[in-house]
């Protein structure tokens, strides 16, 4: 008999034909079932531009006519998704007859960059100091420094340095955007002290009296030095303690270095020193030698 049959066949299958409703007699056909191929998804990615923050992309290009999703979300239909994070992702590309392909994609984000301002420390009211910080960033990369305290913003827009008088315990942030736009940011807390150390602003070393010397002093007498030097303008050091001592043994500076007397001048200094049972306070500042 011959039979006209319209049916959905699989890979390997043989058809058997419908038995003659007159006679009762059966044949069978072979039939050839054809493959469509699997689409071959073709896309591009683009990396987040700045660590942590949602500006990767996926698009899908090619085979054309695709319904393309990413992780489940079809987004506009049209296969490009954006504001993505870093991270991995299921693209997947369906064409009209329900095939479907799909590929893991990637998309990586840069080293967050090191910015520190240092540990918290405390310092003497109605004494001033500078903060500064260290970032691995390239200066020349940097579009702008903003300077904050409690989360207002300070006058001082790029400052390398910030000059501090806090009056109370005050946290002070920096914010520094580089020229692609991405941001990083550090805080540091500075406690105020009631009591501590005296470091004076001028000394003659010719004198030969409680002037000649340059030493702090302190109305504690618990008050440990932990680490004092001494700069000249150039930022050569000429002066260093060398080793920790309490303030009441200090014997000072002279005004000279290796044995050598230094010209009259300001110099720099920098200063550790503690309390014992609270946070080491660090204090910096200038001195005049008078000859």
């Amino acid at each position: 008999p011959l039979f006209s049959v319209l049916s959905t066949y699989f890979l390997g299958q043989t058809a058997t034909a419908p038995t003659d409703a007159q006679n009762g007699c059966t044949d069978t056909f072979g039939v050839i079932v054809d493959t469509i191929a699997q689409p071959v998804l073709d896309f591009v990615v683009s990396d987040a531009i700045c660590h942590g923050t949602p500006t990767g992309t996926v698009e899908g290009l090619a085979p054309s006519g695709l319904h393309w999703s990413l992780d489940g979300d079809t987004g506009d239909g049209d296969g490009y998704f954006s504001d993505l994070l870093a991270g991995e992702y299921w693209l997947k590309g369906s064409d009209s007859v329900g095939c479907t392909a799909a590929k893991k994609v990637i998309i990586n984000q840069p080293e967050l960059p090191f910015l520190s301002l240092g540990a918290d420390f405390s310092l003497l009211r109605g004494r001033d100091t500078m903060l500064a910080f260290e970032t691995d960033l390239d200066r020349s990369a940097l579009h702008n420094i903003v300077w904050s305290l409690d989360g207002k913003s300070l006058d001082c827009l790029n400052c390398q340095f910030l000059s501090i008088k806090p009056q109370i315990t005050s946290t002070y942030q920096i914010l520094l955007t580089d020229t692609l736009g991405c941001q990083i940011t550090d805080s540091i807390k500075v406690f105020i002290e009631k009591t501590g150390l005296y470091v004076p602003n001028i000394f003659a070393p010719d004198l030969k009296d409680e002037n000649s010397r340059f030493m702090p002093t302190s109305n504690d007498k618990d008050a440990q030095i932990l680490r004092w030097s001494v700069y000249d303008r150039w930022g050569n050091l000429v002066f260093k303690m060398p080793y920790p001592s309490p303030v009441a043994s200090i014997d000072g500076w002279d005004g000279s270095t290796k044995g050598k007397t230094l010209p009259a001048g300001v110099y720099t200094w920098i200063l550790e020193w503690q309390v014992p049972g609270k946070a080491p306070v660090i204090e910096t500042g200038d001195v005049l030698l008078v000859r």
